[in-house]
C-alpha cells in the first residue's frame, strides 16, 4: 500500500504479520493507544495475546525497520449485533498519527478481516470507547456499523461478610 505525507512525498507502508523483532514498536504503539494502562499491564497482555491460538496481530512495516501501526485480532464466540457465533473480532487498532487517514488503518483492517475468513467466520465486530469519536469514525469509514452504545456499572460486594476487602 502506498501513502503520502502532508508533504506529498511518498511513503511505502506495508502490511503483514507480526515478528518478534516487531515487540518494542508494537509496546510503544499500546502506550499510546491505551495510555492509562501500565506498560507492564500492557505487555502482560500483549504476551497472552500472541499466545492465543486463535489470535493474530498484523503490523503496518514502514519498511525502515520501524512500524506504523497494528491490529490485534482474535475469536469471540459472540458480539453484540452478530448473528453467527464465533466471529472475528478487532481487540485493538492503532495506526501512528503522522500516516492516519491514508488508508493504513483499512489495510490493517483488511488483513484481520483475511485472517477472520481464512478461518471460516462470517462477521467480524470491534467496539470503542464512548469518547472515542476518531475511532467511531474510522470504524464507519471502513465498513463498520454501529451496533450499540454501552454504559457499564460495578459494584463491590465486599468479602464473604459482607464487609469491604482490601
Amino acid at each position: 500500500m502506498t501513502a503520502e505525507r502532508a508533504d506529498d512525498a511518498r511513503i511505502l507502508v506495508r502490511t503483514r504479520e507480526y515478528r518478534d523483532s516487531d515487540w518494542a514498536d508494537w509496546l510503544l504503539m499500546s502506550i499510546s493507544l491505551f495510555p492509562s494502562y501500565p506498560a507492564d499491564d500492557l505487555a502482560a497482555g500483549m504476551i497472552e495475546h500472541r499466545a492465543r491460538e486463535d489470535a493474530a496481530v498484523f503490523v503496518a512495516d514502514r519498511g525502515d525497520d520501524s512500524l506504523a501501526g497494528f491490529v490485534e485480532v482474535g475469536a469471540r464466540r459472540y458480539a453484540d449485533g452478530c448473528a453467527t457465533s464465533p466471529v472475528g473480532y478487532i481487540e485493538a487498532w492503532y495506526v501512528d498519527a503522522d500516516v492516519r487517514r491514508r488508508g493504513i488503518g483499512r489495510a490493517l483492517l483488511a488483513a484481520a478481516e483475511d485472517w477472520a475468513r481464512a478461518r471460516g467466520y462470517r462477521e467480524m465486530a470491534s467496539d470503542a470507547t464512548l469518547e472515542n469519536a476518531v475511532s467511531h469514525a474510522a470504524h464507519a469509514h471502513a465498513g463498520y456499523e454501529e451496533v450499540d452504545r454501552v454504559v457499564q456499572f460495578r459494584k463491590s460486594l465486599g468479602d464473604a461478610d459482607g464487609r469491604e476487602g482490601g
